[in-house]
C-alpha cells in the first residue's frame, strides 16, 4: 500500500511539472516582451551614444492581438532611433505575407527599419520576392550582404546585413566563417567594435 502511494505521489508530481512546463511554453509563445541591452564601445562616435535600436526577430508570422498592436505599442514606447528585423518574420510552413507586411508598414511609421533574412525566408522560395516587395513598399531597407551608412550629427557608422546561409551554397563557407567570407566577397570596410 505504501509503495502504491509513493508511486501515485511521484506520478502526480511528474504530471504537475509537465503541466507547468506546457503552460509556460504556451505562455512564452503568445506573449510579447522587452529586454534591454546596453552596448558600449569607445569606437562608436559620440553622436551614437544612447542610440536606441529595437530588434524584432523570429516572429514566425505570430500575431499578438489585433494587427500586432501590442508589438507596435511596445515599440512606440521604446522610441527607437531605428528598428532592425533580424530574420524569420514569416514562417515557411504557414506563410502569411500580409501579416508580415502590415507589421513592417506600421513599424516603419515609428522609425527607420532595416531587414535581414532568416532561414524561413529562404525556405519560401519564390514567395520571398512578394515579401521583399511588401517590405520595400513599407520603406524597409533590406540588407542583402550589404551595408548602409547611418549618420547622426555628421558622424557615421555602418550597418551591415548578411543573408541567411540558406540563400547560398553552404559549401562555400567551409574554409572561413560565414561572416568573413561574405564580407570579403563584398569588399566591405567593416571593422570590429
Amino acid at each position: 500500500m505504501k509503495q502504491k502511494r509513493k508511486r501515485l505521489l511521484f506520478t502526480g508530481i511528474i504530471a504537475a511539472i509537465a503541466v507547468v512546463l506546457i503552460l509556460w511554453t504556451i505562455w512564452e509563445n503568445v506573449t510579447v516582451g522587452v529586454t534591454h541591452y546596453t552596448v558600449a564601445s569607445s569606437r562608436l562616435p559620440a553622436s551614437f551614444d544612447h542610440y536606441k535600436i529595437v530588434v524584432v526577430s523570429d516572429l514566425h508570422n505570430a500575431e499578438f492581438g489585433k494587427e500586432n498592436d501590442p508589438i507596435i505599442r511596445l515599440v512606440k514606447e521604446e522610441n527607437p532611433d531605428m528598428i532592425a528585423f533580424t530574420g524569420d518574420l514569416i514562417d515557411s510552413s504557414r506563410t502569411n505575407i500580409e501579416t508580415a507586411g502590415k507589421l513592417a508598414q506600421n513599424l516603419a511609421e515609428i522609425a527607420p527599419c532595416y531587414y535581414v533574412t532568416g532561414n524561413h525566408e529562404a525556405w519560401i522560395g519564390e514567395q520571398y520576392q512578394i515579401l521583399e516587395k511588401k517590405l520595400l513598399d513599407a520603406s524597409v531597407v533590406t540588407l542583402h550582404d550589404n551595408f548602409v551608412l547611418l549618420t547622426k550629427n555628421e558622424e557615421t557608422i555602418q550597418l551591415a546585413g548578411l543573408d541567411d546561409p540558406d540563400f547560398t551554397d553552404r559549401d562555400s563557407f567551409i574554409q572561413q566563417s560565414m561572416l568573413e567570407t561574405k564580407l570579403a566577397n563584398q569588399n566591405l570596410n567593416i571593422s570590429k567594435l
